[in-house]
């Protein structure tokens, strides 16, 4: 509808020439004072001054299906952010398969302001714990700080179904693609372990494949867990793999007991 808005690095006589011109031709045009780099002074101040007053982070290990849970708060009426969603990746190496391309770290800041703007501060919020990397890039050090002073809900779901959780997502990827992402971590999980994985896949045994690799990330999470800072660490056992009855269930949880 001829509307716009218009800004230059700093917001001054080149956007506000081009403004005047493009008012000239009957645009209606708004310019941002200061320009992108105040715009950007904003993000990073909101990043280090935001304070949720009800934060909570969902943790659990490698196929517990925590976006899938998040998913499931979010359409039940909670708030939700999701890292991974903003951040075109899942955290493992296993991460950038079926995503797109990932952004700059300035652009996923941007991207996750947009996400905070939209977010009443003095409700329950539900974010999935991460590293403070996600793939190529990091969570800012204010959101970070707060994230790791947040009570924290580990999720224990048996291992069969985490199993089964990964072979449904992966089925349908590309071979080459999983081999790749073994060749990521095979100085982590052994060469021999590795090489295995990699005739497993070959073979289309997805199972022994996923039973390889979780035996990597759920060594590194159980010692990320135990080093873990955070004054309130809780356990939930969720021995099925329902993402809505399991968003019920921490609902319930979290009004009773945080």
């Amino acid at each position: 509808n001829r509307r716009l808005i218009l800004y230059c690095w700093r917001g001054g006589k080149r956007s506000g020439s081009v403004a005047w011109l493009l008012r000239f031709a009957g645009f209606d045009v708004v310019t941002v004072e200061g320009g992108y780099k105040h715009y950007r002074n904003l993000i990073l101040q909101t990043f280090d001054n935001q304070h949720f007053t009800q934060l909570i982070v969902l943790g659990g290990k490698t196929g517990s299906g925590k976006t899938a849970i998040l998913n499931a708060l979010e359409e039940q009426g909670e708030q939700v952010i999701d890292l991974e969603k903003i951040a075109h990746h899942k955290g493992s190496a296993f991460g950038w398969i079926g995503e797109k391309p990932q952004q700059t770290t300035e652009q996923f800041e941007n991207d996750l302001y947009d996400n905070f703007r939209k977010i009443d501060p003095l409700r329950r919020v539900w974010v999935e714990n991460e590293s403070r990397s996600i793939g190529s890039v990091f969570i800012a050090q204010g959101f970070w700080n707060q994230m790791k002073q947040a009570p924290l809900i580990h999720l224990e779901i048996p291992l069969d179904l985490r199993i089964t959780h990964l072979i449904n997502i992966y089925a349908n990827t590309s071979i080459d693609d999983l081999k790749a992402s073994f060749e990521k971590i095979k100085k982590k999980i052994g060469f021999d372990q590795a090489k295995f994985a990699i005739e497993a896949l070959e073979k289309g045994d997805l199972e022994k494949a996923a039973t390889i690799a979780l035996k990597y990330y759920d060594k590194s999470y159980t010692f990320d867990f135990d080093e873990n800072k955070t004054l309130v660490k809780h356990i939930l056992d969720i021995p099925y793999f329902n993402p809505k009855k399991a968003a019920e269930e921490l609902i319930n949880f979290a009004d009773v007991r945080l």
